[in-house]
């Protein structure tokens, strides 16, 4: 943390002092410091934008993080820089080179890090990776992002993105951040081991039932939001 003993006020560690200027704006000074409008924000909790004056003090967090040529990994509960370093096949001191700015011995959850690219060839999935269920989609949170941009990109519900990924919160998605979508926009989700499956013509419960070789019934346990008379052509469902 740094603080500005003229103002008392205490900013997020790496984050800079800004005095604000006659028309300026929220989005305004983030577009000019290189970050998102949501990361000013967090970084001056309390803080109504539209209520300030030139002269005022606010906080800039620093420009989100760019690794050319690497890949990013988001720091998650009991990682290490060793653990990090041997997920992805190099050392402690590469990801330092990578990472110049970080304490290695303090290590924050949810802090973004540069991590060498890993071999297309390899099977070892990286501490963050997102091992989608069958019938769904893994993708990665783009610069600028917001938890809404993904529920509109995917055509997700909320319910459904939250039980899915419950690691990407919705006060600020991670960049590089990986989760899963089911295919198709499926607005519910399936549970691991079960598939999504679009009704591709006009069937019955009982018809699509057998094409499973499984019940109506579970077929409704698996689908616990959807009536009998929901399962209509089009309709994304789980099946087993």
């Amino acid at each position: 943390m740094e603080s500005n003993s003229s103002t008392g006020r205490v900013c997020p560690r790496g984050a800079s002092f800004y005095t604000w200027q006659m028309g300026d704006s929220a989005q305004g000074v983030a577009q000019k410091s290189g970050i998102t409008v949501q990361s000013l924000t967090e970084a001056n909790e309390g803080v109504d934008f539209a209520s300030l004056t030139a002269g005022d003090i606010i906080c800039v967090p620093p420009k989100q993080l760019s690794c050319v040529g690497s890949d990013t990994y988001v720091v998650q509960a009991g990682d290490t820089l060793n653990k990090i370093a041997r997920a992805y096949g190099t050392t402690a001191a590469e990801l330092m080179k990578l990472n110049p700015s970080i304490v290695a011995t303090n290590l924050q959850i949810g802090q973004t890090l540069c991590v060498p690219k890993k071999d297309s060839s390899s099977n070892t999935c990286p501490p963050n990776c997102a091992t989608c269920p069958v019938g769904y989609d893994a993708k990665s949170v783009m610069q600028g992002q917001t938890f809404t941009d993904l529920l509109l990109a995917n055509d997700m519900s909320y319910d459904a993105m939250r039980k899915i990924n419950p690691a990407v919160l919705p006060s600020g998605p991670i960049i590089g951040q990986n989760y899963c979508i089911p295919q198709g926009g499926a607005r519910g989700y399936c549970k691991t081991g079960k598939q999504a499956y679009q009704i591709d013509e006009d069937r019955t419960l009982g018809e699509i039932a057998a094409i499973f070789n499984t019940t109506q019934g579970y077929l409704l346990q698996l689908n616990p939001t959807l009536k009998p008379s929901d399962f209509v052509k089009g309709q994304i469902i789980c099946v087993p």
